[in-house]
């Protein structure tokens, strides 16, 4: 028969082995919980920039555009507080043509607005009373909430944030840090490939009458990708992936302003690394 304290320090190893059995088998389905989480997030991103196409299929849309804006044009400003849910830039082509003028709205889908904000301006040649702007402002969708079902950043915020949450001191979890960004990288190669950026409608003398400036495949990996490097800095898995997202970018973009945007960012990612200590020990 074994001593009492040998039996003890054996039960008491077996409920240690015990609880660090279950820790394991919980933290790995945490781990697989949170992949499926991020690739359903990523099917919502694309489902989301696919219905944003379908709502721009009678706009032209283009990569950039240089508008000067006349020193008499009139200001438009938020109607109410909120997120700009949708334009009707159908209605808003009408109203610029019976203006004789140019409608430009500097604020796109998704973006916040404060009442009395400047969103944009109206070129036209002669007085436009009130009444006429009232039209323009009925346009545009204003909410208290953005749409995920349409907002392309809205869903990109959402993989961004668990990203950010993984690489918080609280969590320190560097491998969901850089399995976000893979994921980012995924969307943005996508979305390189959809008709998204600057909406316009053109008028019967070749102009464009409407302008909307929206973002594009840049702006969105630019304002997500800066976000997680400024979290994962110290961290060379997540920012091999920082600079993988920046490249592959580059390679991907259909417009000069993107491909400047892709390409900065990479070389700011290399610019943090050179100075990051590896963690690893291997040579980068």
């Amino acid at each position: 028969i074994a001593p009492p304290l040998v039996m003890a320090i054996s039960v008491l190893l077996l409920i240690v082995t015990g609880v660090m059995i279950v820790w394991y088998i919980n933290g790995t389905l945490q781990s697989l919980r949170v992949d499926r989480a991020i690739q359903w997030i990523g099917w919502r991103i694309d489902r989301a920039a696919k219905r944003h196409e379908r709502a721009l299929r009678h706009d032209a849309v283009v990569d950039t555009i240089e508008l000067e804006r006349p020193p008499d044009a009139i200001e438009l400003v938020s109607p109410a507080d909120g997120y700009m849910v949708s334009i009707d830039t159908g209605r808003l082509e009408h109203l610029a043509t019976g203006a004789k003028g140019r409608i430009v709205l500097d604020v796109g889908t998704g973006r916040p607005v404060a009442d009395g904000e400047c969103i944009g301006w109206l070129s036209a040649p002669k007085t436009t009373p009130d009444r006429d702007l009232d039209k323009i402002y009925d346009c545009l969708t204003i909410a208290q909430a953005r749409d995920p079902e349409n907002d392309i950043g809205y869903t990109i915020d959402v993989l961004v944030d668990i990203g950010l949450m993984a690489l918080s001191p609280a969590v320190n979890d560097p491998r969901t840090g850089a399995e976000c960004t893979e994921m980012l990288t995924v969307v943005c190669s996508r979305l390189a490939g959809r008709d998204i950026g600057v909406r316009t409608r053109i008028g019967s003398d070749g102009a464009p009458s409407v302008v909307v400036i929206e973002d594009t495949m840049g702006d969105y990996l630019d304002a997500a990708g800066r976000q997680l490097l400024l979290y994962g800095a110290d961290d060379r898995t997540v920012t091999a992936a920082l600079r993988r997202l920046g490249r592959e970018g580059e390679r991907a973009a259909r417009s000069d302003r993107d491909r400047r945007l892709a390409k900065a960012f990479a070389e700011d990612v290399e610019a943090v690394r050179s100075h990051a200590p590896a963690t690893d020990g291997r040579s980068w």
